[in-house]
């Protein structure tokens, strides 16, 4: 009877053992298909950026086309802007040659007044010898008639001749007095000629250093606008290169695109297969033994992942660590099983697990499912270490 009892106790631990062997392997299975899940997720991602890639490339062809169109219309205008530049140089250069001329002209033409208001000088200092003539003159006149006054009837005759002579000498006395009138208005005109031909003269001179500094600014403008010309054709180039490179690249994300889509695929075809074939052959006792609860309990978990990777993104509604089975029993057997270090460790692992279900239901991105992953290897490593403790009492 001894005998029967501890064979059939050993019957029962053979039975559990493959109980617990066959929920790990379903576990592990499921975890199988949170990697291949999250192959697809990162696949999917990089998918999603190859479109990006695919539209932004798209938009720089675009721009490209649209800085070309703008650099030829650009440097088309440059070419009028030399050209006239060029033209501008070459009539600023004849204007400044004709300058060259009339500074000369205006230099004579200076000189010339100069030399005028000196011989109006000599036809003053002329007028006034006259004039002191004609005083001598008139003196000498008044000095015949009184000796032919003296003389009597004898000196008529000669104080006529004296009488003449004085009006002569009034005469020019009047003559040298409008000829003096006349000179001092000749010397007031030729010093406001000579002042306007100087004004002339310095206003035309800084005409002729403005025409030729306006010149050098031409040239260096023309020269820069023909550097930047170079530099048009330079952008031109690289425009029209960058344009090439942004249809290929745009092509490679396009069939990087398809790629992807098609790795995505295979995986989750792959994964769904492998349950398919897998899980049917794997299968729990009706055992009520704490091993059979755990194993129970891991493939009930195992089930939880598989739906959570069925709603992740959905925003669906996801059961809490407290209120899934495991949990329950867990409050339900705390007092009794928490002297164990390996039954208190499976909590943390077991709350991060329904923690990041929640995150991935919310939000589908290959950091949470990276964590559930993590929180999925940890609660099966507590499992395992939980089923060795309570195999070994």
């Amino acid at each position: 009877m001894f005998l029967k009892n501890r064979q059939s106790l050993s019957n029962n631990k053979e039975v559990d053992r493959a109980d617990f062997i066959s929920a790990v392997q379903m576990f592990s299975l499921t975890h199988s298909e949170l990697i291949s899940f999250h192959a697809m997720l990162k696949v999917q991602e990089i998918s999603k950026r190859s479109a990006d890639i695919t539209s932004a490339c798209q938009e720089m062809s675009a721009m490209s086309e649209e800085v070309l169109s703008s650099v030829q219309q650009i440097n088309a205008a440059m070419q009028k802007v030399t050209a006239g530049a060029d033209e501008g140089v070459s009539k600023i250069d004849e204007l400044a040659k004709l300058g060259q001329n009339n500074k000369t002209v205006l230099k004579d033409m200076v000189g010339n007044a100069t030399e005028l208001s000196d011989q109006v000088t000599k036809i003053d200092d002329i007028s006034q010898n006259v004039s002191d003539i004609a005083d001598q003159t008139n003196l000498l006149a008044l000095n015949a008639a009184i000796e032919a006054a003296r003389a009597g009837e004898a000196g008529k005759g000669f104080n006529v001749v004296a009488e003449e002579v004085r009006k002569l000498a009034g005469q020019t006395k009047e003559a040298v007095a409008n000829v003096k009138q006349i000179s001092e208005q000749m010397n007031e005109k030729s010093s406001t000629t000579s002042a306007n031909i100087s004004s002339v003269q310095k206003t035309f001179n800084q005409y002729i250093n403005n025409s030729n500094t306006v010149s050098d600014i031409i040239r260096e403008t023309s020269a820069e606008t023909e550097e930047c010309a170079t530099m048009i054709e330079n952008i031109t180039s690289a425009t029209q290169q960058q344009t090439t490179t942004a249809d290929n690249l745009s092509q490679i994300s396009e069939e990087l695109t398809e790629n992807t889509e098609f790795i995505s695929s295979l995986l989750k075809d792959e994964a769904n297969s492998l349950v398919q074939i897998v899980n049917p052959v794997l299968k729990i006792s009706a055992s009520e033994s704490i091993i059979n609860v755990l194993a129970a309990r891991l493939v009930d978990h195992a089930k939880f992942l598989r739906k959570t990777m069925n709603e992740a993104g959905t925003g669906a509604r996801v059961t809490s660590h407290m209120e899934c089975a495991f949990g329950k029993w867990y409050e339900v057997n705390r007092d009794r099983y928490n002297h164990l270090e390996a039954f208190k460790e499976v909590d943390e692992p077991h709350r991060r697990v329904h923690q990041f279900a929640e995150n991935l239901a919310q939000d589908c991105t290959s950091d949470n499912l990276e964590e559930l992953m993590r929180s999925s290897a940890d609660i099966l490593k507590a499992f395992i270490k939980l089923y060795d403790t309570f195999n070994a009492e």
